[in-house]
């Protein structure tokens, strides 16, 4: 698929006037104090409304129909005022079937024209009775005029965009033909073309598997610098240059993070079968991937005894339960869990806390210097006593001075990672040799 072909059906989808109306019925529960539900409901022959756009407790009913001449919505369509239910049970002018299908208990409904046609009906419902009060449908007679404009310039602006894109020239290569498809995706909705870029160029990641590899950089003991283990590290050939994290950053953003992440651990997992068997490997995933089952069918089907599964913060963890149950099932079969920047603000520490980590992971921001700092000695020892606490080893990130590796060893960290250990490398180049050891 070109860029200019995901412009234009990006374009076609911003100015598609049900995307209008479903940004309307989304907003509509968080505008009416009371509501949990909202719909839009259209005139279809046979004398029906059908939902066409639903959100809240209503979604999941698209396609429902409800006759015009026997539904409170058919009387708001006929009478083109808006209609107040307290109690489904005991109204006579409802639809009692489906309400109660769709757990309806009260509900505001109010006519939508186009042009000087009334053609729909915005619904917000409650499951409670008596949600709404003679203020809420104020506010939605207030929003009438606006609604039918909106209705009527998204119809218009659907019909000129289609007929404005079937001029252009297909292909990317007419650079005005993909300007002018920028300009008008950018004025549909602020950062669009962009967004389309930014998902082409992810998606061709995915399909040229080749542009990610793998390289490796060794964890060591302090002690005597003999190599443990490795964590994965991805990197990207091909334009833009730019740090991994921004590549996952930009995944994420345009909702192909899972996909990129799970390409990552398996060509790790590729190259984990080609070290050495004393050797572990730490592979990085965010908590979505954690929760997500094509990373456990994955870690099953390629093997776990060797397998550190270490926590990212792509994202913030917004449920703990999940992630734990998805961890306990991951240790469970055969791999380590480990929390990465340790010390880098209180999330990391609720992830040690929440989480009880089998390893955790100081940050290179606190490793940085401690030979020469009281307050990061402090705070590094404090990690160590934590991480005890919860069964954990650490692992110092960032070191690169044997300053600090003996410092760190004073206070207690036995294992480490960073430039004066080795940077990363492809696995073929991995030097098992001790790079320092304490004299």
């Amino acid at each position: 698929m070109t860029t200019q072909t995901s412009l234009r059906e990006a374009i076609e989808h911003a100015a598609d006037p049900v995307g209008v109306m479903q940004r309307v019925v989304d907003h509509a529960v968080g505008l009416i104090e009371g509501a949990d539900g909202a719909s839009l409901e259209v005139r279809r022959e046979g004398e029906v409304l059908e939902y066409l756009c639903t959100s809240g407790t209503l979604e999941g009913f698209i396609g429902l129909q409800v006759p015009i001449g026997a539904s409170l919505s058919g009387l708001s369509l006929r009478t083109g005022r808006v209609e107040r239910c307290d109690d489904t049970e005991t109204d006579p002018r409802v639809d009692r079937a489906a309400t109660r299908r769709t757990g309806i208990a009260s509900m505001l409904c109010m006519p939508l024209q186009l042009g000087d046609e009334t053609v729909a009906v915005l619904k917000v419902s409650s499951r409670r009775p008596g949600a709404f009060q003679d203020r809420d449908a104020l506010t939605l007679e207030r929003l009438t005029a606006f609604l039918a404009t909106a209705m009527t310039l998204s119809s218009e602006l659907a019909r000129v965009t289609t007929s404005l894109m079937a001029d252009l020239p297909d292909g990317a290569a007419d650079g005005r033909a993909r300007e002018t498809a920028r300009f008008v995706a950018n004025v549909m909705s602020p950062g669009l073309a962009d967004g389309v870029d930014a998902r082409a160029r992810i998606e061709a990641v995915l399909q040229d598997e080749q542009r990610l590899r793998i390289v490796v950089q060794p964890v060591s003991d302090l002690v005597d610098g003999h190599v443990v283990g490795v964590e994965a590290l991805a990197r990207f050939d091909g334009e833009p240059e730019r740090t991994p994290d921004r590549w996952f950053a930009e995944a994420h953003r345009v909702g192909l993070g899972a996909e990129l992440e799970l390409l990552a651990v398996r060509k790790a997992l590729d190259v984990l079968e080609a070290l050495p068997e004393q050797l572990r490997m730490s592979i990085n995933a965010s908590p979505d991937v954690v929760r997500d089952q094509r990373l456990h069918a994955l870690l099953a089907e390629r093997g776990q005894a060797r397998v550190t599964v270490e926590i990212t913060e792509h994202e913030a963890i917004d449920d703990y339960g999940s992630v734990v149950g998805a961890l306990e099932a991951i240790r469970a079969a055969g791999c380590r869990i480990a929390v990465d920047d340790t010390g880098n603000g209180y999330a990391s520490l609720n992830h040690v806390l929440s989480l009880r980590p089998d390893v955790v992971k100081i940050d290179r921001a606190l490793t940085t210097g401690v030979d020469a700092d009281l307050a990061r000695q402090a705070l590094a020892a404090s990690l160590v006593r934590l991480a005890g606490a919860v069964g954990g080893v650490v692992i110092a990130e960032g070191v690169e001075t044997e300053q600090e590796a003996g410092a760190l060893l004073d206070l207690g960290v036995w294992l480490g990672q960073g430039w004066l250990l080795g940077r990363p490398v492809d696995a073929a180049d991995l030097d098992l040799a001790p790079r320092w050891h304490r004299g």
